[in-house]
């Protein structure tokens, strides 16, 4: 039998080959009686040195295998791949952004840390410097939009954040630390004590997906003076990731290598979803001469993406798309257009769209076994359901009974008696929402309440 590279790969000796190997020159050299057997000293040293022999031929045949894409791994994956420009993803940080309160003109440096409630370990670290500054005033009967904040001024020095805009009520504002307190027509969420804030962005201390649910990440681990609270009113976006594994790096990199061309539909989206920051891109095409039910020019087509900077996902747009075919985009608030300057200083607009983000509020009744019921089930359901809100790509419906399925995931789930879903709060509706084809539906705890009853 051959050994080594053959015409049909790679063949290794066995232990059992190389033993049988150096028996055979030990007897046809030295002596044919001698004694080999595996409890005899020289039988005891073939087998110590034919080991070795084997972890050679092991070394062997893994940089034999470390030549090609689909046996190689880790670092020797990392350097095929990169012949083709395909690179291994790194491992990413959660980022969320917090709510610090505190006393107006405090201070706060890079480096601060916050930690999710209960999970010390789970670390947030601030990634920007801020300063406090004063909230205005709560005012009656006016006319607030979500992200405004303001103090309440009851004499209970605390800050609240609007995260549904409408008219406030005539006389009492925000009161109390609840997290979805009703004011008219407007809805607040307490953030911290105090009569100042910052918006500071904070990223995971560890990469990798260090989830952090809403209104969770208030623990202060670095306390400054003038500084008392601290509160994530959204889940992280983006949460993190881990190293690409090698059977994700192959499968992409296969992907890659398909659409390696320039001009095709399939092309065009590989290389826009390609651009560091973006996870999602999806493309539109009007092969028609004349205005198509999307909108679209004749001969045109339309990239929507989402995460990324306008200026990259712009020139990669350029760099890939046929020459004389309009990129479109949507003309609302939405649209992008991007001036890119070819080789010979000529400027081109090149247009695509963000998708615009659909919130969806959720609000589910469940009947449980409250000794099979963990005691954060709450909070696993909430993040179950966010978690195939999450799977929904750009242009997909929210099919009711698909969120609604999830639930009983979470152990202690007897039945469900009540599921609703709406575009606007609070959750009312009881059939699937219709996401637009320009669209995305966007999910997160803060906008999923769940009412438990004991059966």
């Amino acid at each position: 039998m051959t050994f080594g590279v053959t015409p049909q790969g790679f063949e290794k000796k066995t232990l059992t080959e190389i033993l049988d190997e150096i028996g055979g020159e030990q007897r046809s050299t030295i002596s044919p009686s001698l004694n080999l057997q595996a409890d005899s000293v020289l039988g005891q040293l073939n087998g110590v040195f034919g080991d070795k022999i084997r972890e050679l031929w092991d070394v062997c045949e893994a940089v034999y295998r470390s030549q090609y894409p689909d046996s190689a791994s880790g670092d020797a994956l990392d350097n095929i791949a990169a012949i083709t420009g395909a690179l291994r993803l790194e491992a990413t940080n959660s980022e969320v952004p917090l709510y610090c309160t505190g006393d107006a003109a405090t201070a706060l440096t890079i480096g601060r840390i916050v930690s999710v409630e209960s999970i010390a370990t789970d670390r947030f670290i601030s990634t920007a410097a801020a300063v406090l500054a004063a909230a205005t005033a709560w005012q009656s009967s006016f006319v607030y939009t979500a992200g405004d904040v303001v103090t309440n001024n009851d004499g209970t020095d605390r800050i609240y954040v609007c995260t549904v805009g409408g008219q406030s009520a005539g006389a009492t504002g925000p009161q109390g630390t609840g997290t979805a307190i009703v004011d008219n027509l407007a809805t607040w969420a307490y953030v911290g004590d105090g009569l100042a804030f910052a918006l500071v962005p904070f990223e995971s201390e560890e990469t990798g997906p260090v989830n952090a649910p809403a209104f969770t990440l208030n623990e202060i681990e670095t306390p400054v003076t003038g500084w008392s609270g601290a509160r994530n009113v959204e889940d992280p976006d983006p949460l993190g990731t881990n190293t690409e594994t090698d059977a994700a790096f192959r499968a992409r990199r296969d992907a890659l290598l398909r659409v390696s061309g320039a001009g095709t539909i399939e092309a065009i989206r590989s290389d826009v979803a390609d651009v560091d920051g973006v996870f999602e891109a999806f493309i539109l095409e009007n092969v028609t001469g004349s205005v198509d039910g999307n909108g679209l020019p004749g001969h045109s087509f339309e990239i929507l993406a989402r995460g990324g900077l306008d200026a990259d996902i712009g020139q990669s747009i350029f760099d890939t798309k046929p020459a004389g075919i309009e990129t479109y985009r949507d003309p609302g608030a939405q649209g992008r257009t991007v001036v890119i300057e070819d080789s010979q200083g000529i400027d081109h607009d090149i247009n695509f769209t963000r998708p615009d983000e659909v919130d969806i509020w959720v609000r589910v009744d469940v009947d449980i076994i409250a000794d099979n019921y963990p005691a954060d089930g709450d909070d696993q359901i909430k993040a179950a359901i966010v978690a195939q809100g999450d799977s929904l790509t750009i242009g997909s419906d929210v099919i009711l009974e698909a969120l609604k399925s999830v639930v009983f995931d979470v152990s202690g789930v007897f039945d469900v008696t009540d599921f609703r879903q709406s575009k606007t709060s609070p959750a009312v509706g009881t059939t699937n929402i219709a996401i637009t084809v320009r669209e995305v539906a966007v999910f997160d705890t803060a906008r999923v309440t769940v009412n438990t009853n004991p059966v």
